[in-house]
This record gives structure tokens, sequence and C-alpha cells, in this order.
């Protein structure tokens, strides 16, 4: 009961803050032609909103939004498989968590890797960091199916991974006609 109301509570400040928030009418279709390509389209526009720092942003201001918040969210994930994988008794399970640990290990690095690439401008390398990031996502989803722990984590990681693939490849493909 408890954890429903924060949810509410959490929704409804993130509602006030997005109407209260004004973006600049290019940052709005641009966040809105990138998230009507992702399944939850909410949860790619509160990442978005909540993590501009200015009125207007460019695709390449998104870009560095998806692909940092996708590396903050992965790391998270991977503490709480970490974390879940020591407090587990159950030695198949363990051994669950173990390849999903594995798994995420790879998209910490690689998203490690995509940050060092979208500094230094390569775009390239970026959208092929990013891009290896989709399948340890799914392979820990089918290891751990619905565990309770690791079905939302693993949905948003994913969200945060396809709204990374899409930003770097919308990036690199305006940085070939400049």
């Amino acid at each position: 009961m408890g954890s429903h109301s924060f949810h509410y509570i959490f929704l409804l400040l993130v509602f006030i803050r997005t109407f209260n928030f004004s973006h600049g009418d290019e940052t709005s279709d641009l966040i809105n032609s990138i998230c009507k390509k992702i399944d939850d389209v909410a949860f790619c526009t509160l990442i978005f909103t909540q993590n501009l720092h200015q009125p207007t942003v460019d695709i390449k201001g998104l870009t560095q939004i998806s692909v940092s918040q996708s590396l903050i969210f992965s790391s998270d994930t991977l503490k709480f498989i970490i974390e879940s994988m020591d407090n587990e008794n159950n030695r198949k399970k363990k051994d669950l968590y173990n390849i999903c640990k594995t798994t995420y290990g790879v998209i910490v690095d690689e998203f490690e890797d995509a940050m060092l690439a979208f500094a230094s401008e390569d775009y390239r390398t970026l959208v092929f960091d990013v891009e290896r990031c989709d399948r340890p996502v799914s392979d820990c989803q089918k290891v751990l199916g619905r565990d309770r722990g690791m079905s939302m984590r693993n949905k948003r990681v994913k969200t945060l991974v396809k709204m990374s693939i899409i930003t770097a490849e919308m990036v690199a493909s305006e940085r070939r006609f400049l």
C-alpha cells in the first residue's frame, strides 16, 4: 500500500514538474519523435524532461542524456544484481544472477566506452557501442524471467538502451551531413 502511494505521489510530482518546465518547441518535437519509437513513451519522456538543464536542447544534448542515464541505470542494476546474488541462498538462482552480472558488466563497459566516444565526437563508435547493449539486456530478461526485483529494472534499461540507439543514430547521421 505504501509503495503504491509513493508511486502516485512521484508521478504527480513528475507531471507538475513537466508541465511547469517549458522547453522549446523544437526540443519538444525532438523528444516526441524519439519517444514515439519507444514502447514506454511516458518513461522516455520523463527521462528527457527530468534531465534537461536548459530550455532548448539539440539531438546532441538528448544523446548525452540517454547515454548517461543508460550508464547510471545499468550501473545501479549491476549493483542490485551483485547484492541479490550475495543474499541469495538458492544455488540455482545464484547462478542465474551470475549470468546477469556478466551481461550487465558488458552493458556498463559498453556505455562507459560510449560516453568516451560521445565526448570525442566519434559518433560511429558511439552507435556501435550502444547497439551492443540490447542483446545482453534481453539475455538477462530471458534468464531471470519475471524475477520480482529484476523485471522492472530490465524493462527500464531496455528502454534506455533503445533511446540511446535512436539518439546515437540521429546524432551520427546529422554529423554526416555537416
